[in-house]
């Protein structure tokens, strides 16, 4: 599990809870469901607008994928793994086919899987070529997943503020009233729920999940880099104590593999 993640956002949620109930003396006040159905309602009416329900359901994976997947990506674990594949290579071409299959990522999977056309069916620049393009393919698709929360993000406050105005409209509606006065406080708190629900969800959420995404997007850039880097060093038949030194070229010192 992203252990990270998951208890920022429940400490997130845990922080906004002990605020409201030290900030209001009837907690139930913060519970109006025509301030919720406004924010929420509008919220998903737009989005369904916006985007296709197939993008959705994806994105949502997105989204438990990154709560419940790995922490960060160690980059000294995928080049040692590269520098094997490279020592199994020279030694056996077909134990090194063989250990293809135990590869769990798809991207690094296809990658080194690519290196074994290289004798018969294509050369070097054209294996380049080809795992660039899936790279660009991949980083553009999951970079537009972060974009799809960030559009949504905007949605709430929105709808907030929608729902504060029509409560000031009613508010002024019965100020001349006879019972106007005493009316005003409490209508005024409801119409303001709106904004907080608003603001909470996007500030809370949405956001945080598109700055997620991105960063893992960017963390899954230099892995995929490396792979293609490492599918071309073994591709060639170098030694491995120099692709191990290439690929620690795309990673800061302290995420760097070391001879072992």
């Amino acid at each position: 599990m992203n252990a990270a993640t998951f208890m920022g956002f429940l400490a997130a949620v845990i922080i906004f809870i002990i605020s409201v109930t030290q900030s209001l003396d009837n907690i139930y006040v913060f519970f109006d469901f025509k301030a919720g159905l406004l924010v929420l309602g509008g919220t998903l009416a737009v989005t369904f607008i916006c985007f296709p329900i197939k993008r959705l359901i994806v994105l949502f994976k997105v989204v438990f994928r990154r709560l419940f997947g790995k922490d960060i990506t160690i980059y000294s674990e995928l080049i040692e793994e590269i520098c094997q594949y490279n020592e199994i290579f020279l030694d056996n071409p077909v134990a090194f086919e063989q250990k293809l299959e135990s590869i769990d990522d798809l991207f690094v999977k296809d990658a080194f899987q690519a290196v074994l056309w290289i004798d018969s069916e294509i050369t070097l620049d054209q294996l380049r070529e080809l795992l660039e393009q899936r790279y660009n393919t991949q980083s553009e698709r999951y970079m537009s997943e972060a974009e799809v929360f960030s559009i949504i993000s905007k949605f709430p406050p929105a709808f907030g503020l929608m729902g504060t105005t029509l409560g000031l409209i009613a508010v002024l509606q019965n100020l001349g009233d006879s019972e106007g006065q005493s009316m005003i406080g409490p209508a005024m708190s409801i119409a303001l729920l709106t904004t907080l629900y608003g603001v909470a969800l996007s500030n809370m959420v949405l956001i945080p999940f598109a700055e997620n995404i991105t960063q893992k997007t960017i963390e899954d850039d230099i892995k995929r880099r490396i792979a293609i880097e490492g599918a071309i060093l073994v591709g060639q038949r170098l030694p491995t104590l120099f692709i191990r030194e290439k690929l620690n070229s795309f990673v800061l010192p302290g995420e760097r593999s070391y001879q072992r």
